[in-house]
C-alpha cells in the first residue's frame, strides 16, 4: 500500500519537509501510475469492443463487461491510493503545525525564562517584584496569543480543539492566580517599607 512505501523510506527518520517532499513524489507516482493502468485497461475495451463488434455473440459480450468491469476496478483501487497519500498529507500537515507550535511555546517559555532570571538578579525586592508583575503581564499576552491561535487551527469538533481550550482555559486560571499572588506580595512589601518610614 502507499502507507507502507511511505513508512517504508524511512518516515520515522527523517524531517518533515523530507517527508513532506516524498508524499509529494508518491502523488506524482500515482498520476504517471494512475495513466499507465487506464491506458492498460483503455486497450483491453478498445480490443474486447472491436471482438464484440465484429462478433454480437455472448462470449464477446462477456469479454467486453469484463474489460469494462476491469476499469471501474482500477479506479477504485487508484482512489484507494489517493485516500492513502490524502491521509498521508494531512497527517503531516497536522505534525507541522504541531511542531511549529511546539517550537513556539518552548521560545516564548525560555524567553519569559531568561527575563525572569535577569529580573530575580534586582536586589531591591519592590523593584524586583514590580518587573517580575510587568514580565507575568508580557507573558499573560504571548501565551495567550498562542494558545488561541492553537485553538483556531484547531478543525470544529477535533479533540485537538478541545484540548487547546483546556490549555487556554488552564493557563487562564494558573495566570490570575500568579497576578494575586503577585500583587499581595508587592502589598505587604509597600506596607512593609511604609511601617519603617
Amino acid at each position: 500500500s502507499t502507507a507502507e512505501i511511505f513508512q517504508n523510506n524511512g518516515a520515522e527518520r527523517n524531517s518533515i519537509e523530507e517527508r513532506i517532499k516524498a508524499n509529494d513524489k508518491l502523488k506524482e507516482t500515482l498520476d504517471e501510475q494512475e495513466k499507465a493502468m487506464l491506458k492498460q485497461v483503455d486497450l483491453q475495451i478498445a480490443a474486447a469492443a472491436a471482438e464484440f463488434n465484429k462478433n454480437k455473440n455472448q462470449e464477446n459480450t462477456i469479454a467486453l463487461l469484463e474489460a469494462q468491469n476491469e476499469k471501474q476496478a482500477v479506479l477504485a483501487q487508484i482512489e484507494g491510493f489517493r485516500s492513502e497519500q490524502l491521509a498521508n498529507d494531512l497527517a503531516l500537515d497536522r505534525e507541522k503545525i504541531e511542531l511549529t507550535n511546539s517550537k513556539l511555546e518552548s521560545e516564548s517559555t525560555l524567553s519569559i525564562e531568561r527575563k525572569r532570571q535577569t529580573a530575580e538578579q534586582i536586589e531591591d525586592q519592590l523593584t524586583r517584584l514590580t518587573e517580575l508583575k510587568k514580565i507575568d503581564a508580557e507573558e499573560e499576552e504571548i501565551q495567550t496569543a498562542r494558545l488561541q491561535k492553537v485553538i483556531d487551527e484547531a478543525n470544529e469538533g477535533t479533540q485537538a480543539k478541545i484540548d487547546a481550550q483546556i490549555a487556554l482555559d488552564e493557563f487562564e486560571v494558573e495566570i490570575a492566580q500568579k497576578k494575586i499572588d503577585r500583587d499581595k506580595e508587592i502589598s505587604d512589601i509597600q506596607i512593609e517599607n511604609e511601617a519603617k518610614v
